[in-house]
């Protein structure tokens, strides 16, 4: 009666709808979402929400989904296994019709047992695994920073990571770049990690410049980050060339270099990956701005780079 009431009876519709009012009856929207095979709820499965990383993963992912008349629920881990396990759940009892990992504690194989019961995408290489993936090629783009900065020559440099190499994918690829392009390991005066915020660059422009031999060039995991770094030099009166990442408003009216990791895309090709219940696999090009006086050594060109 509820989904036909044109093919019920006038009286028989009548006396079904005094009874509804009565027992105030209310459609059971998750039963019929099942019955459906759809809730059109994408969960994301992510440690933080606050930082300018995943604030700007996020806004892209919710954009695509309200375009899509969809749902994002935001399941924070931070970086819990146990947690990870919960949400999994959520997808394996229609919790949610989908799951989206921005980033992972648990290894691969242990969310690919779970793809059975949903599309599952992960913001990194899944290669072999049956969930999929959507990429940057930071690999590219960092040897390619890495190469300008050994062209600069004498230059002594500092990279900030989110978290140690042996946890985080970004930060290995971080590492193998500067393998690749100096061919050795960078000494750990060189090194701060678990540097998230703005604050957190502040502290670790001071960690460095602490050190006897001080970095001319500080390659940053992030944009504010960088920020943080450059307003430490400022207020010490220090010089160091600074590089961020994601390409946001800050690096433009700060006028300092970055790496475009291309967020934007990521966020709404993973929603669509969802929605699609394909497997697929998905690598974007990332892309060095060179900005301020580094654009001038590395490319002579003193124009300054718009924001994209």
């Amino acid at each position: 009666m509820l989904n036909h009431p044109d093919k019920v009876a006038l009286a028989t519709r009548q006396e079904i709808e005094a009874a509804m009012r009565k027992l105030d009856y209310h459609r059971n929207e998750m039963a019929r979402e099942l019955s459906q095979g759809r809730s059109h709820r994408i969960g994301v499965v992510l440690p933080i929400a606050d930082t300018a990383y995943f604030q700007k993963l996020i806004n892209a992912m919710l954009l695509a989904a309200f375009d899509q008349q969809y749902q994002v629920v935001l399941l924070p881990t931070h970086y819990k296994e146990s947690l990870e396990y919960q949400y999994l759940g959520l997808l394996e009892h229609h919790g949610v019709e989908g799951l989206i990992f921005a980033s992972r504690a648990l290894p691969l194989d242990k969310i690919a047992a779970y793809a059975s019961y949903g599309p599952i995408v992960c913001c990194e290489d899944t290669t072999g695994y049956p969930i999929s993936s959507v990429t940057v090629d930071r690999e590219t783009s960092l040897v390619q920073v890495m190469q300008a900065i050994q062209k600069m020559g004498g230059q002594r440099l500092g990279l900030t990571l989110d978290r140690p190499e042996s946890e985080s994918p970004s930060s290995r690829l971080t590492f193998e770049a500067y393998r690749t392009v100096f061919h050795q390991e960078p000494r750990p005066e060189q090194i701060v990690s678990n540097v998230l915020y703005m604050d957190d660059g502040v502290q670790a422009a001071g960690q460095f410049f602490s050190h006897k031999v001080k970095p001319t060039i500080i390659l940053s995991n992030g944009d504010e980050i960088a920020g943080g770094i450059i307003g430490y030099l400022k207020h010490n009166h220090e010089t160091c060339a600074v590089i961020g990442q994601e390409n946001m408003p800050i690096s433009w009216s700060m006028d300092f270099s970055t790496i475009d990791n291309r967020l934007d895309q990521i966020g709404k090709t993973a929603v669509q990956m969802v929605i699609d219940r394909e497997v697929r696999h998905k690598k974007f090009s990332a892309r060095f701005i060179p900005r301020g006086d580094l654009a001038k050594v590395i490319t002579g060109n003193t124009e300054r780079r718009s924001f994209e």
